[in-house]
C-alpha cells in the first residue's frame, strides 16, 4: 500500500498511514516466531486512538480488518458512522478464522471478515477468488486490481542475464511460506549441480540451509529488489489449498519485474499473471518442475526471452503507475459518499 503514496498525492489525494502492528513486534515475529502481547496490546491501543481521530478524514482505505481476532460488532462501534471505508485484501484471511483448527474460533469469527466486506464502500480485491467471496458476502461494490510493484524500483534489473551454465534460483518470502519451499529442496539438488549453481532464499528463518548451494537472505526494504534482480529464476511453489487459492502471486510480479523468468504452481492467481511458455513456466508435478528448472538453466536465451517478456506484462499491467489512478479513483468515489 505504502508504494502509492506518492502517486496518490500526485493525484492529490493525502494519505495519512497508521499501521496496526509495529517495527518492533514484527521484528521479534520474524526472528524468533514468538509474539510479545504487551506489543500486541499496544499496538492495539495505538489503533483505538488512531481510529478516534478518523473522523476527520473523507474516507479510511483499510487493510483487511482493523483488529485481527477480535469480534467483528467492535468495527462498526468504533468506525465513524459517517465516515465511509474502501477495504483492500491481497489474501484469503476469511480462512485464517472460518478454517481454524479452533472451533471456538470458527464459531466466533468464521463470518467476520463478510462482516467488514458487506459494510465496506467498496472491496478492493487481488484476484477473482477473493472477489467472489465479497460478493456472497453481500458487498456491494467489488473491484479487482492486480498485486503490482513500482516498475522504476526494479528498473536497476540486470540488462542482460548471465550466459554462463550456471545459475542462481531464488525466492522471496517470509517465515510464514517458508513451508511450501520443502518438497522442492530435493529437485534444487538434483538440478543445481554444477560448480557456481546456487539457490537464494530470501526472507525465509531456516535453522541451516536446507542444500549445499542454498544461501539465506535476510529481507530489507531497501535492497529485495536488487537482490531479486541477481537471480537468473524465480520460483513459487505452493499447495493448492483454499489460502494458497487467495494468494496474489505479488513474488512472482517482482521476479518478472525484474526480468526475471518464473516457475509457479499452477494455483490461483498464478495461472494469469505467468503465461505458460512465454514468461516463464507453470509446473505441477516434480517432472514438470524438474523439466522447467533444467530448460531455463541449460538455454541462457530462452532465460533472456522469457525474462524480458515478463518485464513487459509487468509494465503493461502489474506496476503501481497502471494501477494508481484506478485506486485514486476508487478513494475519490467513496470520499464523495461522505460528502
Amino acid at each position: 500500500m505504502f508504494q502509492f503514496d506518492k502517486y496518490l498525492k500526485e493525484d492529490g489525494i493525502d494519505v495519512a498511514w497508521r499501521p496496526l502492528l509495529s517495527n518492533s513486534y514484527l521484528a521479534q515475529l520474524y526472528a524468533s516466531n514468538s509474539r510479545s502481547f504487551v506489543e500486541v496490546g499496544r499496538c492495539y491501543a495505538r489503533r483505538l486512538w488512531d481510529v478516534a481521530g478518523a473522523g476527520k478524514f473523507d474516507v479510511i482505505w483499510l487493510e483487511k480488518e482493523l483488529w485481527p481476532f477480535m469480534p467483528d460488532f467492535i468495527d462498526p462501534a468504533i468506525l465513524p458512522a459517517n465516515i465511509p471505508y474502501v477495504v483492500d485484501f491481497d489474501d484469503a484471511v476469511f480462512h485464517n478464522y472460518d478454517q481454524h483448527a479452533n472451533p471456538c474460533i470458527r464459531f466466533a469469527l468464521g463470518q467476520k471478515i463478510d462482516s467488514v466486506m458487506r459494510r465496506a464502500h467498496t472491496v478492493v480485491v487481488g484476484n477473482y477468488y477473493l472477489a467472489e467471496r465479497a460478493k456472497r458476502a453481500g458487498a456491494e461494490r467489488v473491484v479487482v486490481l492486480p498485486s503490482v510493484v513500482d516498475k522504476d524500483v526494479y528498473a536497476h534489473a540486470h540488462a542482460h542475464r548471465s550466459k554462463a551454465a550456471n545459475v542462481t534460483v531464488g525466492w522471496i518470502g517470509s517465515p510464514a511460506s517458508q513451508s511450501l519451499l520443502e518438497p522442492l529442496f530435493p529437485l534444487l539438488a538434483e538440478c543445481l549441480n554444477e560448480p557456481g549453481d546456487r539457490f537464494v532464499s530470501v526472507g525465509a528463518r531456516f535453522d541451516s540451509p536446507r542444500l549445499v548451494v542454498h544461501e539465506l537472505m535476510a529481507w530489507s526494504l531497501l535492497t529485495e529488489s536488487q537482490l531479486v534482480a541477481t537471480f537468473d529464476i524465480g520460483v513459487m511453489p505452493v499447495r493448492d489449498a483454499p489460502f494458497e487459492r487467495g494468494k496474489c502471486g505479488y513474488k512472482l510480479i517482482q521476479y518478472m519485474a525484474a526480468g526475471v523468468p518464473v516457475i509457479a504452481s499452477p494455483v490461483g492467481v498464478n495461472t494469469e499473471i505467468v503465461v505458460h511458455g512465454e514468461t516463464g513456466f507453470l509446473a505441477d508435478t516434480p517432472h514438470e518442475w524438474r523439466t522447467a528448472l533444467l530448460n531455463l538453466k541449460h538455454d541462457p536465451e530462452l532465460r533472456q526471452r522469457m525474462g524480458s517478456a515478463g518485464r513487459r506484462r509487468v509494465e503493461q499491467r502489474y506496476c503501481t503507475q497502471v494501477v494508481a489512478p484506478q485506486l485514486a479513483g476508487i478513494l475519490r468515489e467513496a470520499a464523495r459518499a461522505s460528502a
